[in-house]
């Protein structure tokens, strides 16, 4: 999803780290975003984002993303990606906090809804906001 909203809006994204899906079922993305206007785009989706996806008898099984976000400092850190990932771990160190506040839940089934707590919109439109537009509702 951030990567295709980098892609239309033009801004840069750079993968500094990225998991595999280990036996513990994690994922972790590590990247750094920069263009016109990202932090302040981005800054609102810190937290919680939940997939329901439909299990038996009308119970949903929930995935649960944590996403955090950091301004990056202004120091630069060159082409180097050591240097990239130091920075951004260190940004991350200084204002990620834990936090149980879910900024959006994501529905395919029975009939796809996406509901952004955070900017307060609901849409039908799944696949508008998976496709990086989460920014355009309102």
């Amino acid at each position: 999803m951030y990567r295709a909203w980098a892609r239309k809006r033009r801004m840069n994204f750079k993968v500094l780290r990225e998991t595999e899906q280990g036996e513990d079922d994690t994922y972790q993305l590590l990247a750094a975003v920069s263009g016109f206007g990202a932090y302040r785009i981005l800054a609102p989706e810190e937290g919680l984002h939940v997939f329901e996806i439909p299990g038996e008898e009308r119970d949903f099984i929930r995935a649960k993303a944590q996403v955090h976000v950091a301004p990056q400092p202004d120091d630069p850190a060159g082409d180097n990606l050591r240097g990239w990932i130091l920075q951004a771990e260190k940004a991350l160190a200084a204002s990620a906090k834990e936090t149980t506040a879910v900024v959006r839940r994501y529905r395919e089934q029975p009939s796809p809804l996406v509901r952004d707590s955070v900017r307060k919109w609901r849409t039908g439109r799944l696949d508008r906001v998976l496709a990086g537009d989460f920014d355009l509702f309102a």
